[in-house]
This record gives C-alpha cells, sequence and structure tokens, in this order.
C-alpha cells in the first residue's frame, strides 16, 4: 500500500483533485494542513505553499472555536451516512469572510489517519459570522487512494445553476432588443437596462469613443452611477473616461479585467463613484462596458461570463449599426451598385476599379485596370456600340442602364447589366454579370427534374436521400443532411447524408427540437440563415462554426445546407434550398397520401389522378419553356397547350382566347377538342355570358376561376342517384399585369382541379403570357420584310395631340426608351411653343409622370417624357413597333410597323379600342433596309486621308488595340516615320470618321 504522502506526490492524484470545483483540503492528526488543492489557494487568496504546515484554524475567523473538533465531528458522522453539510464562515487572506457549506471524510494510509475537508462557497461574501447550519445538495467526487476509495463531498448548489441558466436565457431573449435598436445611444441604454433587470448591478455604464479616440463619453449609466458621479441627473454631465486612466489602458489593450479595491487604485476615472470592484469589458473599437460593485455584492466568474455574453450582444448590435452606416454614406456610385463599379475620368481612363468589377472580367488585381481605358472590357463592336448608342444618352441625361457584352481578359464573352453614371468629372460604372440567370435557370431546370425524380419515390428514407443528391448536385453544396420528425422519440431524425456530410452529421441523428438551428427552424416553421450560436454556451445550437441553412420541410422536417470555410450563402441559395424543401415536402405528402390510400382505393385513384395531372401541367410547363423557342406563331403555341391538355385524358376540351385592348369580345380563339362553331360563336358572344361569366370573372380578377355543374339522375325511382359533373376552368394568361388572353378548360371529372392544380394552371398562364408576348416581339425583330400602318388620330388623351392642339405647335416623334415596371421614356422634338409652357401641359396630363427639356435649337427644342401609358407603349404589347409619330393642330400621324405574319386587323381593332378618333388611313408592304459590310467599308474609305488610313491600318495590325497592347505609341511613330503628336492625330481622326460614319449610316 503506498503511504498518503507519496500519493499526493503523484501527479495524476493532483491533476484529478485540480478538476474537484470545491475546495479541498487535507488534514493530518493534528489539525495540519498537508494538501491543498488549486481552488482552495483561488477562493481564499493564500499562495498554495503558505497554507502547507498552517493549522486549520488559520482558515477560520475565529481561531479559538476549536474548528478540529467539528470537522472530526463531521467526519464521524459521514461513515454511517450521506453526510450533511455544516455551513460556516472562512477568512480571506484579506479579512474578508466567505460562507461556505463544509463536509469532511476519513482518509487512512497503512501508517497515519487524515481528515479529507471540502468546502463550496454558499453565498455572497461578508463581514460577519454565520452560524452553522446543516444544508443539503451534495454531491460526491470519488478519489481512489491506495486502490480504496475515499469520498470528498463537494457540495453543488442548484438553486444558483438555474439562476444563472435563467439569466442567460432571459438575456438570449432580450438580446433582440438589442439587435433591432436603431443608434448607438438605444444599445448602450437598453444594455444597462438588462444589467439592472437580469443581472441584478446596480452600478453600470456604457461608454463609448465617438470622434476623440483619447475620450470614451458616456452613453448610458444606471442611476446609482449618475447620482454617485455629479450632481445633475444627465447622464452627459457623468466625467468621461480620458487618457491616463486605467479603464483607458483596458480599452486600447482589448482585454477584460476586473479591479479590485478601485478605490485605492492609481488613476482610476471615477474615484467619486465609491466602488470596491469595477469590471471593465471592452466592446472593440466602440467603447467600454462597465459593471461595479460597493461590497453589498460579488462579482463571481458566473456573473462575469454574464456580462461577456451581453457584451457580446452588445459588440454585434454594433457592428451591425457601423455597418448599416457605412451603407448611408457610400457615395453615389456605390449606391448604384449592382456588382462591379469603376469610375473613368473625363478620357475615359479608370481611375478607380473594385475588386468585384476586375474579378468579374478576369483579371487578377485591379491596379491592372486603373489607367487603362474603358474600352479594354469590351469587344471591339461592343465598343462602337456603346459609343454609338449609350455615352450621347448619359451625357444628355446623367445616367444609363442596360445590358452589354463584357469581355475577360482571356478573351471571353459574357452578358452584363451595365449602369452609367455622370460624374462632374468622369463616369461611374456599375457591372453585374447576368450569366448567373443561365445558372439560375439551370438549376431551375435539375429541381424540376428533381421534382418528378422526388415524386417516384416511394419511401422516406428514399426521398430524403434524393433530397441530399440535388443539394449536392444540383446547387452545388457538398454538406447537406434531411431530418425528419418521428413523432413518436418527439426528435429529428437524420434519414439522408451527402457523402460530404457522413463523418460530420452522422454522429448526430437525433437532434433536440430546442437545442438545435434545425430544430428551432421545425419549430418555428421558418428558415434560418448562418445563425452562430454563442461560443459560451455550455451546449452549443449548433455542431458547426460555419454558415448554415436551415429549412423547413412542411410538418414533416428540416432540410439543413452547410457550407465549407470558404463558402458562403446568397439569397439564390436561399431562395432554391427553399423550393426543393417545398418538393420534398411535396413528394413526402405525396408518399404518405400513397401509403394511405393503399387501404382505401377509391381514394387512391383520386389522389392518383391528382398527381398525374400536376404531372401533365408540370409538362405543358415543360413545353411552354422550349416552345417559346421552338414556336414560330401564337397559334402554333396555343394549340400545342390545348393538344396537350386534351391528350391528357383529363380535360375533355381546350380553348384559349386572346384579349386584345378593352373590348368586351374574345379577339381570336383557338381550341381542341371543340366544335370550330363553337369558337366562333365565342368571338361574337359577351365576355359576361361566355361560361356563365366564368372567362370574365378571371379577366377582372387576374385569378382562375373553377366552375361545376352537377347533373344528378334517379336510378328507377329508387331514391338512389348518380351524379355527373362539368367542371370549367378559366385561367388568364398573364403578361406582367396585362391580361393577354384566357386558357378555358373542361372536365368531367371533379377532381382535376385540386388546389395544387390550380397553384399549377395560375404558373402555366404566366409563363403563357410570357412566351406570347415574346412571340410577338420575336416576329416584328426577325421579319425580313414588314407591314406599315399609317394611322391619323385626334384622341386629346394624347399628350402630344392635346399639346399641338392648345399650344398650335408641331410635336415629332424621336425616340423611345423602355424602361422599369412597364415605363416609358419618350423624346419629341417640338416646335412653334415656348418649354415653358409645354411643361406646364405636361404636368397636368395624367399619363405623363415626369417631363423635361433636354435641349434647345433654332426655335426648337426636345422634350423627355416618362410615362406608363403611351401609344408606343401598347404598340410593343401588341408587338409592333412605333416608327414615326408627328402631331400639328391637334391630329397626329402614326406610322406602325407590324411582321408581316400579324393579323393586321386585330392590330387596328386593338389601336382603335385603345385610341379614341383613330383611322387606318394606309397600308403598306415595305423591306428592311440592309447596309451590307463591303458598302460601309467603301463608305469610310471615302473618308479617310491616305495617312489616316495607314495610321489605322498599322496600329491594328501591328497590335496597338490588342490587350496588353504588343505595341507602344512611340514604337508605332517610329514605325511611320512621324512624332507622336501627328500619330494621335491621325487615329484620332480616323477613329472619328470611322464612328461618324458607323452613327450616321445607322441613323
Amino acid at each position: 500500500m503506498v503511504d498518503i504522502h507519496t500519493r499526493l506526490a503523484d501527479p495524476f492524484f493532483n491533476d484529478v483533485v485540480a478538476t474537484v470545483t470545491d475546495g479541498v483540503v487535507l488534514l493530518d492528526s493534528d489539525g495540519t494542513i498537508v494538501f491543498a488543492n488549486p481552488h482552495v489557494t483561488e477562493l481564499l487568496g493564500y499562495e498554495s505553499e503558505a497554507l502547507l504546515e498552517q493549522p486549520i484554524a488559520t482558515l477560520f475567523p475565529n481561531r479559538g472555536s476549536a474548528p478540529l473538533e467539528t470537522i472530526r465531528k463531521q467526519a464521524a458522522s459521514s461513515t454511517d451516512q450521506r453526510p450533511r453539510g455544516v455551513e460556516c464562515s472562512l477568512v480571506h487572506e484579506s479579512g474578508e469572510k466567505i460562507p461556505v457549506a463544509l463536509t469532511a471524510a476519513e482518509v487512512d494510509d497503512e501508517r497515519n489517519q487524515y481528515l479529507a475537508v471540502t468546502f463550496q462557497v454558499t453565498g455572497n461574501r461578508t463581514t460577519g459570522d454565520r452560524t452553522p447550519q446543516q444544508t443539503d445538495s451534495r454531491t460526491a467526487t470519488k478519489i481512489e487512494i491506495d486502490g480504496r476509495p475515499s469520498v470528498f463531498e463537494i457540495a453543488h448548489d442548484d438553486f444558483e445553476q438555474e439562476v444563472y441558466e435563467a439569466q442567460l436565457e432571459a438575456l438570449s431573449d432580450a438580446s433582440r432588443k438589442l439587435y433591432t435598436a436603431s443608434t448607438k445611444t438605444a444599445v448602450a441604454q437598453i444594455s444597462v437596462e438588462l444589467v439592472q433587470t437580469i443581472l441584478g448591478r446596480s452600478y453600470a455604464a456604457v461608454w463609448l469613443c465617438e470622434r476623440d479616440e483619447e475620450v470614451l463619453e458616456p452613453a448610458a449609466a444606471s442611476s446609482p452611477v449618475v447620482s454617485s458621479a455629479t450632481d445633475d441627473s444627465a447622464v452627459t454631465a457623468i466625467a468621461p473616461i480620458r487618457s491616463g486612466t486605467i479603464e483607458m489602458e483596458i480599452f486600447r489593450d482589448g482585454d477584460e479585467q476586473l479591479i479590485d479595491g478601485y478605490h485605492e487604485i492609481d488613476r482610476p476615472a471615477h474615484p467619486e463613484i465609491g466602488l470596491e470592484k469595477r469590471l471593465v469589458v471592452p466592446l472593440g473599437e466602440y467603447g467600454l462596458l462597465t459593471v461595479g460593485s460597493t461590497g453589498d455584492d460579488t462579482i463571481d466568474d458566473s456573473l462575469r461570463n454574464l456580462v461577456d455574453t451581453l457584451a457580446s450582444t452588445i459588440l454585434a448590435a454594433f457592428d451591425r449599426l457601423a455597418a448599416e452606416a457605412a451603407i448611408r454614406h457610400r457615395s453615389a456610385a456605390m449606391e448604384s451598385s449592382m456588382d462591379g463599379i469603376g469610375i473613368s475620368d473625363d478620357r475615359g481612363v479608370f481611375r478607380y476599379v473594385n475588386r468585384a468589377l476586375a474579378d468579374l472580367h478576369g483579371y487578377d488585381d485591379p491596379a491592372e485596370l486603373v489607367g487603362t481605358s474603358w474600352q479594354v472590357l469590351f469587344p471591339d463592336g461592343e465598343v462602337e456600340r456603346l459609343e454609338r448608342e449609350v455615352m450621347p444618352v448619359v451625357l444628355e441625361e446623367g445616367s444609363w442602364r442596360g445590358e452589354a457584352l463584357g469581355e475577360r481578359a482571356d478573351g471571353s464573352q459574357f452578358h452584363q447589366e451595365h449602369s452609367l453614371t455622370l460624374l462632374e468629372d468622369g463616369i461611374v460604372c456599375v457591372t453585374r454579370d447576368v450569366t448567373e440567370r443561365k445558372s439560375w435557370e439551370q438549376q431551375l431546370e435539375g429541381l424540376n427534374e428533381i421534382a418528378r425524380e422526388l415524386m417516384s419515390g416511394e419511401t422516406r428514407d428514399e426521398i430524403g436521400q434524393i433530397g441530399v443528391e440535388a443539394v449536392e448536385n444540383v446547387l452545388d453544396f457538398e454538406i447537406a443532411c434531411v431530418r425528419l420528425f418521428d413523432r413518436d422519440a418527439n426528435r429529428l431524425r437524420c434519414v439522408a447524408l451527402t457523402e460530404g456530410g457522413q463523418t460530420l452529421l452522422e454522429t448526430r441523428a437525433a437532434y433536440d427540437l430546442e437545442g438545435t438551428l434545425a430544430g428551432r427552424a421545425f419549430r418555428n416553421d421558418e428558415t434560418l440563415v448562418n445563425v452562430i450560436p454563442e461560443t459560451d454556451l455550455s451546449e452549443p445550437a449548433s455542431v458547426f462554426e460555419n454558415s448554415s441553412l436551415h429549412v423547413p420541410i412542411g410538418s414533416y422536417g428540416v432540410l439543413s445546407v452547410l457550407v465549407r470555410d470558404d463558402e458562403a450563402f446568397d439569397g439564390s441559395d436561399v431562395h432554391l434550398t427553399e423550393m426543393l424543401a417545398m418538393a420534398i415536402g411535396a413528394a413526402l405528402a405525396r408518399a404518405d397520401r400513397t401509403r394511405l390510400l393503399r387501404t382505401q382505393e377509391r381514394e387512391l385513384r383520386q389522389q392518383h389522378d391528382q398527381l398525374e395531372t400536376l404531372n401533365r401541367i408540370n409538362a405543358v410547363n415543360n413545353e411552354i419553356s422550349t416552345g417559346l423557342i421552338a414556336a414560330t406563331t401564337r397559334e402554333e403555341l396555343d394549340r400545342t397547350i390545348c393538344e396537350h391538355l386534351v391528350e391528357s385524358d383529363f380535360y375533355r376540351s381546350a380553348w384559349i382566347g386572346r384579349i386584345e385592348g378593352s373590348g368586351d369580345r374574345i379577339g381570336m380563339a383557338i381550341g381542341v377538342g371543340i366544335e370550330d362553331s363553337y369558337l366562333d360563336a365565342v368571338t361574337k358572344t359577351p365576355l359576361s355570358r361566355i361560361a356563365g361569366g366564368t372567362v370574365e370573372r378571371a379577366i377582372e380578377t387576374a385569378e382562375m376561376q373553377v366552375v361545376r355543374q352537377y347533373h344528378v339522375t334517379d336510378i328507377n325511382g329508387t331514391g338512389e342517384s348518380d351524379e355527373d359533373v362539368e367542371a370549367i376552368a378559366a385561367i388568364p394568361l398573364m403578361y406582367g399585369e396585362r391580361t393577354v388572353g384566357v386558357l378555358v378548360v373542361n372536365s368531367v371529372r371533379d377532381d382535376v382541379f385540386c388546389e395544387d392544380a390550380i397553384a399549377g394552371f395560375e404558373s402555366l398562364g404566366k409563363i403563357v403570357g410570357f412566351a406570347k408576348n415574346a412571340i410577338k416581339s420575336r416576329e416584328l425583330l426577325l421579319s425580313d420584310s414588314i407591314v406599315e400602318l399609317e394611322f391619323i388620330l385626334s384622341d386629346p388623351s394624347v399628350f402630344y395631340v392635346q399639346v399641338s392642339a392648345e399650344l398650335d405647335c408641331r410635336c415629332e416623334f424621336q425616340r423611345a426608351v423602355p424602361i422599369e415596371n412597364g415605363r416609358i421614356i419618350t423624346y419629341d422634338v417640338i416646335s412653334g411653343a415656348e418649354p415653358a409652357d409645354v411643361l406646364e401641359v405636361a404636368e397636368d396630363t395624367p399619363n405623363i409622370e415626369r417631363a423635361r427639356v433636354v435641349s434647345k435649337q433654332d426655335g426648337r427644342f426636345v422634350l423627355q417624357t416618362v410615362t406608363s401609358r403611351s401609344m408606343v407603349r401598347f404598340g410593343l404589347e401588341m408587338g409592333t413597333t412605333v416608327r414615326s409619330a408627328v402631331a400639328e393642330n391637334g391630329e397626329g400621324t402614326v406610322i406602325v410597323e407590324a411582321p408581316q405574319t400579324a393579323d393586321v386587323r386585330e392590330i387596328v381593332t386593338a389601336f382603335q379600342r385603345e385610341f379614341d378618333s383613330l383611322e387606318l388611313v394606309a397600308k403598306r408592304d415595305r423591306e428592311h433596309p440592309v447596309t451590307t459590310a463591303d458598302t460601309f467599308r467603301e463608305s469610310v474609305a471615302n473618308r479617310l486621308t491616305e495617312k489616316q488610313r495607314a495610321a489605322l491600318e498599322s496600329a491594328y495590325f501591328a497590335g496597338y488595340y490588342d490587350w496588353p497592347r504588343k505595341i507602344t505609341a512611340e514604337e508605332l511613330a517610329d514605325s511611320l516615320g512621324v512624332s507622336s503628336s501627328t500619330l494621335h492625330q491621325h487615329l484620332r481622326r480616323g477613329n472619328w470618321c470611322l464612328l461618324s460614319t458607323f452613327f450616321e449610316d445607322s441613323a
């Protein structure tokens, strides 16, 4: 048997005892301390060596009270039954008295007998003695000495733990106030209130570093702090924390510090408050949180943990406010930014390029672009287009936004959205790569395929596996997990993992509904994105510190996606994941229904039919997507849709009618499974009388309408009856907010227009509306020849007819530019009237949102207007283009171009319904004028001098226009035998000839 001294020298023994959170001392038979664990020295302030060989009475405030006898009695009582702790007080080295619960046990070795004494703090430190009392709530820690277990009784206060957890939870709940606070002062005031109400500390304040880094101003303070520091009740009357104080040093060091004996230290910031202790917690670069003690209360580890938690929340709130402030103070270029940003001077040379723009165009460093022309970011043809069409608009209007074709450093090209804003000395360009749209469409197509595959899954595990594979293969994230709710265990059970998530997630197969992000997402039925748990929580809410996304799958469970350190989520990722979760939920719902309907034959048939219906609608959607490219006419598109519906056997007939203008008739109808005579009758019947008014309601409400008719027949007079049903659905075909047609479907089954089917049909209506308008536009764009329609109108609601009538002037249409939200910017030349008079008329015209004069010359001026209703806008919706329009003396002449395939009568009728007093006066067939490349080259050559052409050809073939340039201007000038200034003059004039020829020919 090893004696006790050998055991005390054993490192393993010391490591074990060091883990005990309560004080442990070992006494010999005379009551002399032969061992004390680290917690004793921390609790009482002694050095560990100073306690050895000291009598146990040294630790008690009244050394004549014979504490050794009490310890021996306590040890003797512990041999037969579970000991009960004796409450008493120990004395700190500073003289402060500490209430503890004391237990003891006898420990023997082969030669001597020892007493093992343990004690735990039971309350706040005081200056008076405590009367020994019995206390409960003890747990035992066993340590083997010489192979024999010895028991150290350690007191644990469950109530304190409950209070701590309650305070922590209260802080977590209250932190939402901090996240929503709108100012730093509000954050500070809420924080001080939380310290008082939740942590129970009266002396608290928040100090902020605003403008002067040498001073921390008081932002909020509790009433005791204010009243102790100043006679004024205002927080601002408190003296700030200045340079040279210990608080300022803590702020600069960035490390939390508890200052003992605050009133006795050198350089305190606020000695007048009379604090015993002051906990100073830096809040990053923003300031400090201070919590003080006057001696009536203590600042222990649990309080410091709670204050640290609060400080982390305050810092997060300040970071959020700082980020919002940074956004508000960005420049105008940053405000309009979609992605990459560049600023060029008045010569078109970049003087600033951000990282996003450099990355977008494939450059390693933005510095590579600084000092170069903006033209290096575009192919030559696009540069010409931008200079011809866009730059004049920027110079005249101050801004432009549209699409352009960009070029990367490696020569590859990509489509981009481009925004230009004119500055006093240059231009701000903002660029966004729209190739993501194609990626988005591919992902949508992939999800559509996954949706069909999910619908084929029969078990929950199979559906879950399809879902996580879709995350990996379609959404391109490696770590994903599907957890489904186990009602019996009240837990979320992992049913499917990606390969990348096997090693990370399989150990957490069951997830508590309260303690994890996935559980919270499921319980609250809301998506949780990138929520990182507090680092000081005893049980973290998430297994990982990486960004994560948790999307509820209805009432079935949660789809979780985690990213690597170098990945992040964006809005499209969240949206696509939510769509996948919806598809998984729909598949799980279908699987549940299928299992249920196996026992109910009739219900099985109905559900199966609904599923087939939805699949057919999805197939129609796919046909429309393909038809948008393949269909050459609207009639072909309409017939394809109707045929596909009727072939499903769920629908008896289907027809599509066009809606043109604001009339009460169908313009044209195409159908399948229905007589031509009925379709003819439809075009002549008021909308209110078609299908019992269903079509009219669908057009008016822009929502799908369903009506059912039941025919009941008595069988053989027995009272039993059979029901036949006829269901008619009218689906509006929408292009934006405009109804361009209506799809009417007829069925003799009651289950084909269920809730899910209605949602699919409404989506179909939007797709068809978009496709019909796209075909209209494409017909006009791709036509080799056109139909030119000339109208005369005197409709006073048309602004330019009204202006010419009231002001006796001439208005001539020049150009129209479609902008967002269905509006049009129009440019017209007005002569014979004063600009102020025209602007006054425009201001009183309801359809004109804005009007301004952009240029004046020779008694006429160019008027720019923004309107949401105009003949130009209506023409675009009809698939036509207004080529010219002139108004004089209250009468306008308008020339409209339409494709050869267009129904001219339909177009004319639609225009006449939309505009009063409009008359078609001429219809002409005209070919599109074509300028060949040879003709253009000849025109340019005729305008260039020999020297200009020689300079341009040499520069082009020598690589002067390449990027990077293969020859410098000086080298090129030497090769031609001219000076650099002469070379630049030839190039400048040659480029002007080239561009002017191009622009003038286009005009």
